[in-house]
């Protein structure tokens, strides 16, 4: 639980809006008209910054797949670009998330028998070693923006599609990797959370994590 807390808090500094400071009530009167403006106004604002195509610059490494293979474990690592996945598609703008929500992969992990992924000890270094972002377990983690966005326009009677988006985010939770025990492979989309997208990534390593029935192994894959 304090991990996800974290992970949430981290996604708050990102957009850096800081709309949802003030808590929504759960019961009272329909708010006034210069309440609902002053929410309109910072709603307007998380939907530009969240929502829209965040124009950042896409980290400068090969988008081929990369290969590894350690101890009968093979793996097959993409970095795939947020705004341009199927799971976020919309009719304006994107589904769930923009870049600035972090960085994405797909992958696929091949071995014998039980396979687990370890989110806690799969990391991303950019640019320089040390100081690795944690890939999050939990696609919720990536979903804490809207589902709050949506809450808030509910609660302020702002008509918006912040709700339809967040209830239509089954493709993003169903196409991440589960935690679950697999046998002899598994694939999905892992995501790492990052305040800094802005940053002119050049290089970057993910050590992925993965529980097999003889211990657990790293793998590495490095993009320069």
């Amino acid at each position: 639980m304090r991990e996800k807390a974290r992970c949430s808090a981290v996604i708050a500094a990102q957009i850096s809006l800081l709309f949802l400071t003030a808590c929504p009530r759960a019961i009272g009167p329909v708010p006034g008209i210069a309440e609902r403006e002053e929410g309109r106004e910072r709603l307007q604002r998380f939907e530009q910054a969240w929502l829209e195509p965040a124009k950042v610059a896409p980290p400068t490494v090969s988008g081929e797949a990369q290969l590894v293979e350690r101890d009968g474990l093979t793996a097959k690592i993409r970095l795939i670009r947020a705004e341009e996945a199927e799971w976020n598609e919309w009719n304006e703008g994107v589904r769930l998330f923009n870049e600035r929500a972090g960085y994405f992969f797909d992958v696929q992990v091949a071995g014998e028998g039980k396979l687990t992924w370890l989110p806690n000890d799969t990391l991303l270094e950019r640019n320089v070693e040390g100081s690795p972002l944690r890939a999050a377990g939990d696609p919720d983690d990536f979903l804490f923006p809207l589902q709050q966005a949506a809450i808030h326009s509910s609660m302020l009677v702002i008509d918006n599609d912040f709700s339809e988006r967040a209830r239509a985010a089954g493709p993003f939770r169903a196409a991440y990797m589960s935690r679950r025990v697999e046998r002899d492979r598994m694939e999905g989309v892992i995501g790492f959370q990052a305040d800094d997208t802005q940053r002119h990534v050049v290089a970057m390593r993910m050590t992925l994590a993965v529980r097999t029935e003889w211990g657990v192994r790293n793998l590495v894959v490095e993009w320069d």
